[in-house]
């Protein structure tokens, strides 16, 4: 602990020097002089800044309990990405909706699009076997495959309209959450019969059924009624519309551990498991948000979404659990902005993501312990397809986010934000997220809007933010053959461009 604060006491230092350092005020004198930047009154505001973003780097540091935002987008709109998904508390623009339903009347009548460019870097690695696919064993490789997903785009669109001075109607479209798994290539060694005759057979893919994919995509659209009831109090609500697209190939091989083989004795082959091609569902949530200006410098924001409820998808029924329902997540968010300036803004969220509720997240690869055709149970339901069939096993999600926002004048604004997690998978569980790839715990973020305003009054803006987030690494035994380990690593990048106007 006390190397800990040896450490947050060089980065608020580092941080507040930098802060003066790259232009925000017009003074370097004290950086140069190695002075403590508190001296320079000038800095003062900026070194309060850097503290309190060491405070929350801190916190995430010291949260070793934290695990990861899992699919989920750390942040929608690129003016919350450029903090990181901070400032929830902090109504900027139409899309603000999604993070705090409660601040369409609050934004008034604006129009907000914008694009991302999503860069991932990921990877998994097997090592050596002392099986090699003997003893009713799925030997990976050795294999080290990189994702064939070089980049992806990810659009959202926002518009918001007073009704009067006191309530608003929100639309927002958005994506929010992305699993795209494209393994090329590899082989799986096993033995198809066990004790039978046959032989070992090596054969290609990741699992044995060809190039492997698992391809997600969950789009959603959010139809808000907001109104103030008060000074400083306003409370929104609304529906939450889902479509989402399912795509999976080389996974045949596990046509064997199917709640509709097990079900049938062996005499009925699953159509239902791999390379149907692209499916998709849809399914209805609702949303609930408050947002309170307790003082000119402190605001509060809490909201929470249920689970959506999705229609099955009938394509890959034999594969996901509760015969291909892939519900979202219930989630919550509170936030707190403090504005000590005009010009100054400090944020920190706080967000809870239940992915163990849903099946198809929640459940364990371990249930195929108790499918007849796997581990000799005597529960059905527990072989893949069945109601409490495998899903990726994650554990529930606790995520922290900070960030600073400085308005230098009317026309800029400058954001810095950072969040820490630990990821949701726990290293058992390592084998089946090959096909999620999902290992990030450190995010940063930093962005910009531009102002523009014409003598005719109509007032515009530009806004840009770039994320990273660090690579890291889980590794854990092969579920299938536990000689072996399973290592999966992730990095990725992310900028993304919006354009807003007022009407």
């Amino acid at each position: 602990m006390i190397e800990l604060i040896k450490h947050c006491a060089q980065i608020r230092r580092l941080l507040a020097e930098a802060l003066c350092i790259v232009g925000i005020v017009p003074t370097i004198s004290a950086s140069l002089k190695q002075e403590s930047p508190l001296k320079n009154k000038k800095c003062l505001t900026h070194a309060w800044a850097a503290g309190f973003l060491t405070g929350v780097i801190g916190l995430i540091s010291a949260a070793s309990a934290l695990v990861t935002n899992g699919y989920f987008y750390h942040a929608i709109g690129t003016k919350d990405k450029g903090l990181a998904g901070a400032g929830m508390a902090m109504p900027e623009d139409a899309i603000s909706v999604v993070g705090n339903p409660a601040m369409g009347v609050l934004v008034g009548n604006h129009t907000v699009m914008g694009l991302a460019l999503h860069l991932p870097y990921q990877n998994y690695t097997t090592t050596a076997s002392n099986r090699n696919g003997r003893f009713d064993s799925l030997t990976i490789g050795p294999n080290d495959i990189d994702n064939g997903t070089d980049s992806f785009l990810i659009p959202h669109i926002a518009s918001s309209w007073l009704i009067n001075d006191k309530s608003a109607f929100t639309v927002a479209l958005y994506r929010r959450g992305h699993i795209e798994s494209k393994l090329p290539g590899g082989t799986a060694t096993f033995d198809p019969d066990g004790a039978g005759p046959q032989s070992i057979a090596i054969l290609e893919g990741t699992f044995g059924g060809g190039d492997t994919r698992f391809s997600l995509q969950q789009n959603l659209l959010d139809l808000t009624y907001s109104r103030q009831l008060g000074e400083g109090f306003s409370v929104g609500a609304g529906a939450v519309l889902a479509v989402q697209s399912l795509k999976v190939s080389g996974l045949e091989q596990f046509a064997t551990y199917t709640q509709t083989l097990a079900d049938s004795a062996g005499a009925t082959m699953p159509t239902q498991l791999s390379n149907n091609g692209s499916d998709r569902s849809f399914g209805v949530g609702a949303k609930v948000g408050a947002h309170w200006q307790l003082s000119e410098h402190f605001a509060v924001g809490l909201s929470y979404q249920s689970k959506i409820s999705m229609g099955k998808m009938g394509d890959y029924a034999d594969l996901l659990p509760s015969a291909g329902k892939l519900d979202v997540p219930a989630h919550m968010t509170l936030g707190i902005t403090w504005s000590p300036t005009a010009r100054f803004s400090f944020s920190v969220d706080a967000e809870q993501i239940w992915y163990s509720k849903v099946a198809w997240l929640g459940h364990s690869l371990s249930s195929l312990l108790d499918c007849p055709t796997y581990g000799g149970g005597v529960d059905a339901a527990s072989c893949l397809g069945g109601k409490n069939g495998p899903g990726f096993g994650w554990s529930d999600v606790f995520t922290v986010k900070g960030g600073i926002q400085w308005r230098h004048n009317e026309r800029w604004t400058w954001r810095l934000g950072a969040s820490r997690n630990h990821q949701p998978v726990a290293v058992e569980e390592v084998t089946w997220n090959i096909l999620a790839l999902d290992t990030t715990e450190v995010t940063v973020a930093e962005g910009f809007t531009r102002a523009f305003s014409s003598a005719g009054g109509f007032r515009s803006e530009l806004s840009l933010a770039v994320m990273y987030a660090e690579e890291d690494s889980i590794t854990g035994p092969n579920f299938f053959d536990p000689t072996q380990n399973v290592i999966v690593t992730k990095n990725e990048w992310e900028i993304e461009v919006g354009y807003g106007w007022h009407f």
